[in-house]
């Protein structure tokens, strides 16, 4: 067992029964290993055990989820609360203390069988899932995540139309189906979220005309509104505008003509089960710029009271932690604000994300410090007050300086 790349070569000749790789993943070459696993023809499980660390982690583990067996995650606060996945047991650290000579014991009782697939339900005539893409680091994490689903349906891609609400559009042309869901590629549902909300609508009186899931926006540490399905014969009849606000003023139209959209209240933290997925794992520089100007420019004219507490959250977290990531989400949240002054802007349009209005500033000021900060094996280190989940007590973490997190050179 190793926690390195040496786990590659240190396969020897001869097949193990089981591989158990622990530790920060992030670190181990968990399809690197699979490969070779598979180069040699051998059978051997492999299993990966990992404790998370929100939100960083997530990405990674949609990386490799694929790749293992068999997952064991030994923060069960994370298992329970983020949607247990097929395939993974939650364990107690104290499960891997004097991990040696009873391991392969040990896993062959965590080992789940071979994988059967619950029978799904067959949704494919009633319903239609749309999944919006304009190339996002999560596209194919979030399609898993759908092929996951407890109920089968059917599924359309949308790529890189635009703007935004041209995009929309296309659902309420193109369904075929009495239902569809609304899927962002931003989005990582949980294998129950879709059957959740078409049982939720087609249960529901003939007048509803939507309903709303809750997601755990990972990078906000809250629930925030999410996904969405819609009774399409109600929804056809109120087409996207080219506004920004284009979602709320259909909303807005429909219940001004006596339709009821289902919105039930929710608090910041996330419910086992009634929370429906993940939302905000991955950031570029560019994406979560973008991403916080519109939540800015929206904040004035939407209903939304935590917003108000985002700029102080943010620039806490650039304190604490001084961050690209950070860095780039307080101004994006600043940048909108202002920009707000000039009145509503037009719909999303990824086409224009390269001219985004003083992220080309913003970024050669970030570069341009870059290299006047000390050195990093002399910096010192910022400790980070932010916590790993609701409820859970803060995990300290260093931030290292802007040479070692952030350079527009090494960015492209």
């Amino acid at each position: 067992m190793r926690r390195s790349a040496e786990a590659v070569s240190a396969l020897g000749r001869r097949p193990p029964e089981i591989i158990a790789l622990l530790g920060d993943f992030r670190r181990i070459p968990v399809r690197r290993l699979r490969a070779a696993l598979r180069q040699r023809g051998w059978g051997s499980k492999l299993v990966v055990g990992w404790s998370a660390a929100l939100p960083q982690g997530i990405g990674a583990l949609d990386d490799v989820y694929r790749e293992a067996d068999a997952w064991m995650l030994a923060d069960r606060p994370y298992w329970e609360t983020f949607g247990r996945m097929p395939g993974t047991r939650a364990i107690s650290p104290s499960d891997l203390d004097g991990f040696g000579a009873e391991a392969f014991r040990f896993f062959r009782d965590v080992l789940p069988g071979p994988r059967r697939q619950a029978r799904r339900r067959n949704l494919g005539k009633e319903l239609t899932v749309f999944v919006t893409t304009v190339g996002a680091p999560t596209f194919d994490a979030c399609l898993e995540r759908l092929r996951l689903q407890t109920c089968t349906f059917r599924m359309q891609i949308i790529a890189h139309a635009a703007p935004m609400n041209v995009a929309f559009q296309r659902m309420l042309d193109e369904c075929r189906t009495p239902f569809y869901v609304q899927v962002d590629e931003d989005m990582l549902l949980y294998p129950h979220a879709v059957r959740r909300l078409y049982e939720l609508i087609s249960a529901a009186p003939a007048n509803v005309a939507m309903a709303v899931g809750d997601l755990y926006d990972a990078h906000l540490g809250r629930c925030i509104n999410g996904v969405k399905i819609f009774r399409h014969a109600i929804a056809r009849r109120f087409p996207f505008e080219s506004r920004d606000s284009f979602e709320k003023s259909q909303l807005v139209r429909m219940e001004r003509d006596g339709y009821v959209v289902l919105r039930k209240a929710f608090d910041a933290a996330p419910v086992a089960g009634r929370t429906l997925g993940l939302h905000g794992v991955r950031w570029t520089p560019q994406s979560i710029f973008e991403r916080y100007m519109t939540l800015g420019r929206r904040r004035r004219v939407a209903d939304v009271p935590w917003l108000e507490e985002v700029p102080g959250l943010f620039l806490r977290r650039f304190l604490d932690e001084p961050s690209a990531e950070n860095f780039f989400a307080l101004q994006g949240f600043l940048v909108g604000t202002l920009a707000a002054r000039r009145g509503e802007a037009a719909a999303k349009d990824y086409r224009t994300y390269g001219q985004l209005p003083g992220f080309q500033q913003l970024e050669a000021l970030l570069d341009e410090f870059s290299f006047l900060t000390m050195p990093a094996q002399t910096a010192p280190a910022p400790v980070s007050a932010r916590t790993g989940t609701a409820g859970r007590p803060p995990r300290a973490r260093s931030a290292p300086p802007y040479a070692a997190t952030y350079s527009r050179r090494s960015a492209r």
